[in-house]
């Protein structure tokens, strides 16, 4: 069996988010209540 390099997993996903788009905070807590409230 094989041991996982857990470090270099997290770099992994660390760099992905950094050159991902983000929503403002402010815009994304109004989607997030604007779902909350939805009668679905």
């Amino acid at each position: 069996m094989w041991e996982m390099d857990y470090d270099q997993a997290a770099a992994v996903w660390i760099n992905k988010d950094k050159e991902s788009v983000h929503m403002e905070k402010v815009d994304l807590k109004t989607k997030i209540d604007d779902f909350i409230k939805a009668d679905i």
